[in-house]
């Protein structure tokens, strides 16, 4: 087995035909069929078939391309290692971050992290840790930070506790229910949810149950934060936000924290690296960073 065939076959799925791939690559379609048939043949398998919408794989082919993606993410990041330590300047770093890490730790981190990496390409995906993990998981992400499931944590990943903060229900300003002070009379309002139950964060249905409440009805679940915020800002819909939100300007023009009596969950946000495989030395040091903004951010809040 060649690492060209596993690029190959990688390259194939990403773009879902073999003219597609073989464009990308600058090889022959030809020679691609001949590379992919080598490796279906070594393995005994038949990893791809056609479809009316292209190449996809087949389940077997699902299982072995999600290990070859691994290896070859742990490959290109080998050979950035390798020129990292001899002193080359260069090198990538990627990440995913949720939105308490975009608004409030990553940029002071990142200029930290320039002045010292000015060369370094550096790749940020947002979203919710359970759209991360499985990218961080399959090697295309070089850690990411956000909230830690509140159950089973995938053994190969570790996670490290960052830093704390607090949740509070946020809805427009002029909001029917601004004057609430209890869960109670917020059942039967609209809700839209970052992290679905399970996961550091999910108000709902979690805090009703736990205040023997019954679980709001209408739900809905948005991936994007931006979405989220905005949805809530020109709706009646509720939503759970970091403390911190309403501390930004643009925020407060638009969005307001409801006084209630019970108090909600605290989010553990988490650094989570590969358990499996070291960091870079770029991403060490971008880490480095993101810990120490992390460290003033908590000692600030303690104070």
């Amino acid at each position: 087995m060649l690492l060209t065939q596993l690029r190959n076959l990688l390259a194939v799925v990403d773009s879902g035909s073999i003219r597609g791939a073989a464009r990308n690559l600058s090889v022959s379609q030809p020679a691609l069929t001949r590379s992919l048939r080598q490796l279906e043949t070594e393995l005994r398998v038949k990893l791809l078939e056609r479809t009316a919408r292209g190449v996809a794989p087949t389940t077997a082919g699902r299982a072995f391309i999600a290990r070859s993606r691994v290896i070859h993410n742990e490959l290109g990041r080998a050979k950035e290692e390798l020129a990292q330590l001899v002193g080359e300047d260069r090198g990538s770093v990627a990440f995913g971050i949720g939105p308490h890490g975009a608004m409030h730790v990553v940029p002071p981190a990142l200029a930290q992290f320039r002045r010292a990496h000015a060369n370094t390409e550096v790749r940020i995906a947002e979203g919710p840790p359970h759209v991360l993990l499985p990218r961080l998981r399959q090697g295309s992400l070089d850690f990411a930070i956000g909230g830690r499931p509140q159950g089973h944590l995938d053994p190969g990943i570790k996670a490290s506790p960052l830093l704390l903060s607090k949740l509070m229900v946020g809805a427009r300003k002029g909001h029917p229910l601004q004057n609430a002070r209890s869960l109670r009379e917020l059942v039967d309002a609209s809700w839209v949810i970052y992290t679905p139950a399970g996961w550091s964060g999910a108000i709902v249905p979690d805090v009703f149950e736990k205040n023997g409440l019954p679980s709001p009805k209408s739900v809905v679940l948005s991936e994007s934060y931006l979405a989220l915020v905005t949805i809530i800002a020109r709706t009646d819909t509720l939503a759970a936000l970091g403390s911190r939100v309403f501390e930004q300007r643009i925020a407060q023009e638009f969005i307001q924290p409801l006084r209630l009596k019970e108090r909600l969950p605290e989010i553990t946000h988490c650094l989570f690296t590969r358990a499996d495989s070291p960091l870079t030395p770029v991403a060490g040091a971008m880490v480095g960073a993101i810990t120490a903004v992390a460290r003033q951010l908590a000692h600030t809040a303690a104070r």
